[in-house]
This record gives structure tokens, sequence and C-alpha cells, in this order.
């Protein structure tokens, strides 16, 4: 994990706008200030991004909001394997914290986002991924925070194995463990089952020796039902045959039932014969009223068509027509008439109105005229009273200048020293120029309204003129039009009498034109009414001949069933005789062949019942009750069930030496992966492993040591990483025992061995923060301190080492500082450089 850009808004003591930090194309980076200026906030910011949490604050993240904001924002941009990452956090007092992580297409200001993570576990795992450590193992390898450098060096074993185990992933051998477990688990479900099976197989073998002795009673059984089956057999044969025989009378008594239904009443015939009679003379008479309609409906059409071949028809019409239109022009008469007298009433009014409107406004003119001079005498007067009024004022002015002149003073007008006093005159009567004033204006007020009034009375009166000459003309204008109206509706009333007189004679129109219609019309009526009459003849005559015919096809049906029963009864219908006689003989004909068929099934009845008795005593000595069929086949299927059954109990039986191996391999594997469960604890396996890692630890951290301090001490070589101190014969101290300088330098030494270990198992450490112990130094093992710093520099050309200190040596060996300071009132940092 390589950093590129830190920004930061209101966490801890960065009050304000966004702080940023850009870390690109830096290698060794030094942050100083005083104590409280924020350089701590820097790494804390950089873990909060990257892990939700710092390594002084846990849970309680709202305390890293600045204590004047109500929200606190981080963004860490960072590059890992070549692609560019981005987490943000942001705080808020009240309501929900946002999480999100981005992978950038660059690392540009305005890059496109390619992947997206944005619930806080999501965005917390998948850094952890990313990192290859999870929050304690990047406390303890790659960020030394403060207060936190010795706790590896002075851990007790077992803390001390616990944070090797993280660091190095160890932790899979407990998802191993468990693994194992479930396996086990599994395994021994499996076994329990699998005992239970063979356990079961003895049960399996008592079973189907039961079932073999209930086998043996069914199959003997199942002998004695065969050798009696010929004779059940031939009785169901004999009685098949008879009810065969009985069914086949039944139905021949159906189809002798069916035949009475169907043969017909002997008076039937009868009364068709005497139908058919009365229709011939019905024939008739109905043709001799036809034959008399006719001559009278060729009168009458006759004398229709001579009235039509002279044009009375087309005459009427035009009359009728002549008469329409002339009743037309009558109202068009009375209409114009009614107009004219109209017009001519309103053009007498109009011509009066007009009069009046002339007097009107003559009068209305001489009174605007005089309301228009009395207005200019009024405003005259007005004028006068307002110049009197201001000479009035002026002449009071001074007389009040005047009284308070004194000699040698100031004249408060010209300036000039008052050398004598003006002679004295009395005051002007000011308040009456006032008061007249006041009434001229008043009065001048009233004639301006007398003078609008009167213009507007004269304005509306000729207005009322010039309306009333309007309605004069148009008045004028309807009398001419009414006038062609009349003259021209007089005009067409005479063309059209003399139409009708030439139609119509010169007898009265109506009247003439009444008769004329009513003749024609009694000419028509008569003509239709003969007409329909010979249709109603025609009709009858028709009627008659279908019904005769309608008698003569049900007496050819009548013999057409005589003869289908005579088939059906298997007798010829007579040749000779009425269709009467033919009737009664195959009614006769039906009555024997009746008798004899129902004798025949009372005969095969008998045999039935006989041989339904024989079934009975069969089945009673073979002891079965229902159908033999039915007994023989359940037997039979019985059998075969018990037989399938054994044999399938027999194949259960032939595999039980498999089930018994089955349950033994479930067994050993049980006791395998119970043993690999076992063998693989902390106490065990992981403590075998980690042994290993805390030789090499101490062995890589004694060469940094002994670096660090110029030869003097190593860690002893057993894994306890107590010191041998090489100026005092090899002799060995706990590591609580140093000064606090050495154990710096001793905690320094292990983060740079851990820190070189973990790069080497795999993990992604292109950055290391350093914020701790460099004021405890002297010069020169502050030298040393900073050569094992600059080691870590210069082994990655790509990694990124930020030291964190207070002490003022730090800034002449390191040129990339960040430079911070505390403001002394508010207590927020103020970036001096970065």
């Amino acid at each position: 994990m390589r950093p590129l850009e830190l920004r930061l808004r209101n966490f801890r003591s960065y009050f304000g706008s966004e702080t940023v930090f850009d870390f690109r194309e830096r290698r060794l980076v030094g942050i100083v200030g005083p104590i409280g200026s924020g350089k701590s906030s820097i790494l804390d910011a950089i873990a909060f991004a990257l892990y939700g949490k710092t390594p002084s604050v846990g849970r309680g993240t709202k305390a890293l909001i600045h204590q004047r904001a109500d929200d606190a924002a981080v963004a860490l941009r960072f590059e890992v394997e070549g692609e560019v990452w981005e987490a943000q956090r942001m705080l808020r007092r009240k309501g929900q914290s946002q999480h999100a992580l981005y992978r950038l297409e660059d690392d540009t200001p305005d890059a496109e986002k390619t992947d997206s993570v944005v619930q806080e576990g999501d965005v917390n795992a998948t850094i952890a991924a990313l990192l290859g450590l999870d929050f304690d193992a990047f406390g303890r390898s790659v960020m030394l925070a403060q207060g936190r450098f010795a706790e590896f060096l002075i851990a007790q074993p077992r803390e001390r194995d616990k944070v090797l185990k993280g660091v190095f992933g160890y932790d899979r051998v407990d998802r191993m463990r468990e693994t194992a477990k479930e396996i086990r688990d599994v395994a021994d479900l499996d076994a329990q089952k699998a005992s239970v099976k063979v356990a079961h197989l003895e049960d399996l073998e008592r079973e189907n020796a039961s079932r073999g002795v209930e086998h043996d009673q069914v199959v003997e059984r199942l002998g004695v039902l065969e050798k009696a089956q010929p004779d059940v057999e031939q009785i169901d044969r004999d009685e098949q045959e008879a009810m065969a025989h009985r069914d086949a009378a039944a139905k021949r008594i159906g189809e002798l039932d069916d035949i009475g239904e169907r043969l017909p009443e002997q008076s039937r015939a009868t009364d068709l014969v005497d139908e058919a009679d009365e229709a011939a003379e019905r024939r008739a008479e109905v043709a001799a009223a036809l034959e008399a309609t006719q001559l009278q409906s060729a009168e009458t059409a006759e004398a229709l068509e001579t009235l039509e071949s002279k044009g009375e028809g087309h005459a009427i019409e035009e009359a009728a027509q002549a008469l329409a239109v002339r009743t037309g022009h009558v109202e068009a008469q009375g209409e114009a008439q009614v107009r004219r007298e109209g017009a001519r009433a309103r053009l007498a009014e109009a011509d009066e109105a007009l009069t009046d409107g002339r007097d009107r406004v003559e009068a209305e003119e001489l009174a605007r005229t005089a309301a228009a001079e009395a207005f200019d005498d009024a405003d005259r007067a007005w004028h006068a009273a307002d110049e009197e009024y201001h000479q009035t004022a002026h002449r009071d002015m001074a007389v009040t200048l005047k009284a308070g002149l004194k000699v040698g003073v100031a004249c408060p007008v010209c300036e000039r020293s008052v050398a004598d006093l003006p002679t004295a005159v009395a005051a002007p009567d000011l308040e009456r120029a006032r008061t007249i004033l006041a009434d001229a204006r008043k009065r001048r007020t009233a004639a301006e309204q007398r003078r609008t009034e009167a213009g507007a009375a004269f304005e509306a009166v000729r207005t009322s003129l010039a309306a009333a000459a309007s309605r004069r003309d148009e008045a004028g204008r309807d009398a001419a039009e009414a006038d062609d109206v009349l003259e021209t509706a007089d005009a067409r009333v005479r063309a059209v009498d003399e139409s009708l007189e030439k139609l119509l004679g010169e007898e009265d129109p109506v009247r003439e034109l009444t008769r004329r219609r009513e003749g024609f019309a009694a000419a028509g009526r008569a003509a239709g009414d003969a007409s329909r009459a010979l249709e109603r003849a025609r009709d009858d005559h028709d009627a008659v001949v279908v019904a005769e015919r309608e008698i003569g096809k049900r007496l050819d049906a009548l013999r057409v069933q005589i003869a289908e029963v005579g088939g059906r009864l298997g007798v010829e219908t007579p040749s000779r005789g009425s269709v009467a006689d033919s009737l009664a003989e195959m009614h006769q004909h039906w009555l024997d062949a009746g008798s004899a068929v129902r004798k025949d099934a009372a005969d095969v009845g008998a045999v039935i019942t006989s041989l339904g008795e024989q079934r009975r005593a069969l089945l009673q000595r073979l002891d079965i009750e229902g159908s033999f069929a039915e007994a023989h086949a359940s037997t039979r299927a019985e059998a075969k069930l018990l037989r399938e059954e054994i044999d399938r109990t027999d194949r259960k039986l032939a595999g039980a030496a498999i089930a018994i191996a089955e349950y033994d391999r479930l067994v050993a594997r049980r006791d395998v992966f119970a043993q690999l469960g076992s063998d693989l604890t902390d106490a065990k396996f992981v403590r075998f492993l980690l042994d290993d890692e805390r030789f090499r630890l101490a062995a890589l951290g004694s060469v940094h040591f002994l670096r660090l301090t110029n030869g003097r001490y190593q860690f002893s070589d057993d894994g306890v990483f107590d010191v041998v101190d090489l100026t005092s014969a090899d002799s060995v101290r706990k590591a609580v025992s140093l000064s606090g300088g050495e154990t710096f330098l001793a905690s320094l030494a292990l983060a740079l061995a851990l820190a070189e270990m973990v790069s080497r198992s795999g993990g992604r450490l292109d950055a290391f923060f350093l914020d701790e112990g460099f004021g405890t130094l002297d010069p020169e093992h502050l030298d040393l301190a900073m050569e094992g710093v600059e080691t870590l520099v210069a082994e990655d050309a790509s990694r990124l080492v930020v030291v964190v200190s207070h002490v003022a040596e730090l800034r002449h060996r390191v040129e990339d500082l960040i430079e911070l300071e505390r403001d002394p009132v508010t207590g927020d940092t103020k970036v001096l450089r970065s």
C-alpha cells in the first residue's frame, strides 16, 4: 500500500476548509511541530480512512470530530500493485456515518470510478484483503503509533504469539482446525446411521423367515383355486349363454313395445278418409269464388286506367302544387304589408325625435357657453385673490422683519449693519386675505364642475340627435324595401291564379281540386280493393289445394307406416282392401308376436336361476365371499408380493458385509479428523510454526539492534527476545531493564525486522509510519536510528516512510518536511508547510 494523497476536514484539530497532504513522488517525509499541533492526527487520519478506527480510538469514532463541528471527513487515495484506490469516510454527530471505497481508472483529479464498495463492513474487508493486513497487524508492522513501539518487545509469550500469528497469517490454522472438527462431526453422524443399519439386518432375517412360511400357505391356497377354476368357468359360460338368450328376448320385447307405440290407432284411417272427401268439396267452392273475383278486378282496373290515360293524376298534382305556392305568396303579401306599415310608423317617430333633438342641442349649446363664461369669471377672481394674498404675506413678513432689526446688527436679508431703524407701520390683515383666497378657490372649483357637466350634457344630446337621424334613415330604407316586396308578391299571386284557371277552369280552385282528387282517389281505391280481394281468393284457393294434398300425403304416410310395421313383424302387407282393413290385420299380428316372445323369456330366466345356485354352492365350498376371479387374482398377487419381499430382503442381507465395512470406514475417518482437530491447536502445531518465526525474527532483529547500538546489543537466540549485552561478557537481561532510549532502539530494530519478514512473506508494505521515541535518543543514537529508517527507504525506491517527531534535529536529517503549528487561542492546527 503506497499513499498518494490525504484529504481531511474537521478531523481532530484540523478545522474548517479541507486540508490536503500530497505524498506522490515523496520517499522520506518528516512531520514536525510542537506538541499538540496535530502531527499524530495525520497518521490517525490514514488509519481511520483505511480501517474506520485509529490506534487510540476504537469504536467511539465520533470523538474524532472537531469539537466545534458537526461532521468530519477523511479521504485517502493510495496505490496497491499498480491499481489506484480511494477510501472515503464521513462522520456525523447525528445521523448515519458514510463509508466508501472506489477503484479509479488513474490518479487524476477527475478520474472515472470503475468499482465501488459502500457498506462499512464490506469496505473494511476489501481493504484488509488489498493490504494483506488486518488493523492489528497494520499497527504492529506498518504504522507504529505513540505508546506502542515496545508492546511486542515486553509482551508475554502468549500475547507475542498472538501478534505473530496474525502478522504471518497463521490464523488460517484456526479455520483448518474448525474444518477438521466439522468433518469429524459429519463422519460421526454417518457412523451412527451406519450402526443403526447394521443392527437392523438381524431384524430383517427374522422377518424374512416368517414371510417364507406365509408364502407357502398362500401358494397352497392358490393351487386349490386353480383346480376349481374349470368348473367355475363352465358355469360362467352357461350363464353367459342363457343371459344372452334372455337379453335377446328382452330386446325383442322392447322392439314390440316400440312397434306398439308406433302402430297407429284404427280410427285414424277412417278419419283421414272423411277429411279427404270434405277437402274435395271445399276446393270446388273456392274455385267458383275465384273466377267471380277475377272478373270484378278487371273492370275496376280498366276504369282507373281510363282516368290515368287522360292525365287526371298529373293535373291534380300540378294544381295542388300551384295552390301551395299561391298560399306562400299570399302570406308574403301580408307580411310585406305589415312591414311597410311598421316602417312608415318608425319613419314618423324618427322625424319627430329628430326635430326634438335639434331643439335640445341648441339649448344645451347655450348652457355650455354660459357655464364656460362663468368659469372664466371665477378663474380671474381666483387669480386676483391669489395675487392679493401673496402681496399681503410679503408685507406681513416685512413688518415682522422690521420689528426684529437692531442698530449695529446685520440685517438678515442684506447682511449689512443697520444704521437707522425704519418707521414702524401697522401689520396687514393676512387672515382676511387667506379667507378671500379660499372663497375664490371654492367658486372656481364649482364653476369648473358646472362647465364639465354642461359639456357632457351637450355631447350626450348631440349623440342622441345623431342616433335619431340614423334611425330615420333606416326606417326610410325599410319602407322602400317593403313596397318592393309587396309589389313582387302581388305579381306572383296573379301568375298562379292564371295557371290554376288553365288546370281547373273558372270554378273555385280549392273546391274543384277537392272534387277531382276525391273522384280519382275513389277509382284507385276500387281498383285496389278488387285487386286485394282477388289476392285473398287466390290465397284461399291455394290453401284448400294444399290442405287436400296434405291429407293425401297423410294417407300415403299411413300406408307406409303400416308396411313398415309389417316388415318389423315379419308379415306381408295386404295388397287389396282399404287402409282401415290393413291396419286391423297388422294389430292382430303384433299381439300374437308379443305372447310368444314373453313365454320364451320366462323359460330362460329359470335356467339362469339354476346356474346361480350352482355357483353359490361352489364358492361356499371354496370359502370365497364375492367374486371367484377377484379371490383368485388377489391370492396370486399376494403370493407374488411375498415372493418379491423375500427376494428383496435376501438382497439386503447379501449386502450386510458391505454395510459393516462402510461402518468401519466411517469410524476410522471420524477418529482421523478428531486427532487432526486436536493437533491443530495453538499449543501444538501453531506453536511449532511460531517457534521458527520467533527464531528468525530474533536473528534478523539482532542484525538491526547491533547496528543501531554500535555493536553493543543483540537479542537472545532462544526466541524470548531477551537482550544480550556484548560489552558485558555477553550477559543476558530482560528487555524491561533497558533505558528509554535503548528500549526505543530495541523496539525499532524488531519493527524493522518484522516489516522485512512480512515483506518477504508476500505482504504489501510500500509505506511505514513511525510516531515515537526519537526524543529519548542522544545525537549519536539518533543518527543510527535515522540511518535504520533511511535503510527502509533505500531498500525500495517507491517506498514511503513518514516520521513524526518534535525533535529539532529531525529537521536537519529530513529534507522533505510537513511543518505544523498550533493556534494559541483555538488550539486548531495550522499547516505552515505541506
